[in-house]
């Protein structure tokens, strides 16, 4: 029985930065689809900070925004960071987005009511899969059992890291969450770049003659949990 010191279970970005800094250690990651090919892929990857009240949560969103982009762009990653324009979606958010003004932590311009930050990129998810190399296996995820070492597919393993996201594994007891799913629309773009990324309703960004499209707002998503 093949022994490690980690086994990451989901191969999204949660699961595949642990590997990667887990990689000193004797590590694999199972998913049953590979590296990024779940609602991380579907994503965009798009490293929008937040707006909102100055609240521990959006503290921790933005301080990790800021150094997402620094830790892709120390791997040589293209993060396409020419900033981002947040804009509200309404006359009820621009009275919202006049009282955020005030909270804001990280540097910014007013910009037609909105809020233009330089720490706003876009990263490709086929380069993160190049730049980024772990040991995974491409398996579903059949036994997990518990004797002197968690047993998971015939491994074993002192620790099992979860990054199932919306996935519940059988006869494990989970954190029970909220889904949230992504979406994405891609495809050819008349325009050759935008001045800057933009956010509104939904995300969008012009990448390498590309247009990205992507939002997070179908909550409450159940269509692949359980399957």
């Amino acid at each position: 029985m093949k022994p490690f010191d980690f086994i990451i279970i989901g191969g999204g970005i949660a699961g595949l930065l642990t590997a990667y800094f887990l990689r000193d250690f004797k590590t694999i990651l199972i998913d049953e689809n590979g590296i990024l090919e779940g609602a991380s892929k579907a994503a965009g990857a798009f490293l929008f900070p937040k707006v909102g009240f100055d609240t521990a949560y959006t503290r921790f969103i933005n301080n990790g925004i800021v150094n997402a982009l620094n830790f892709y762009q120390s791997l040589g990653v293209d993060t396409n960071k020419k900033g981002v324009l947040i804009l509200p979606r309404d006359e009820k958010d621009i009275e919202k987005f006049k009282k955020y003004e005030k909270e804001i932590k990280l540097p910014f311009k007013k910009i037609d009511n909105g809020f233009y930050f330089k720490d706003g990129g876009v990263i490709e998810v086929e380069e993160v899969k190049e730049k980024i190399k772990v040991d995974y296996e491409i398996k579903k995820v059949y036994t997990i059992y518990k004797e002197d070492f968690w047993i998971v597919n015939g491994y074993k393993t002192k620790n099992i890291i979860l990054a199932t996201g919306i996935k519940n594994l059988i006869d494990i007891p989970y954190i029970k969450i909220r889904p949230i799913w992504g979406e994405r629309i891609e495809g050819e773009s008349e325009y050759k770049e935008l001045k800057y990324h933009f956010h509104k309703n939904c995300s969008l960004a012009v990448v390498n003659k590309k247009t990205k499209i992507g939002a997070t707002h179908k909550r409450d998503y159940i269509g692949f949990v359980n399957e």
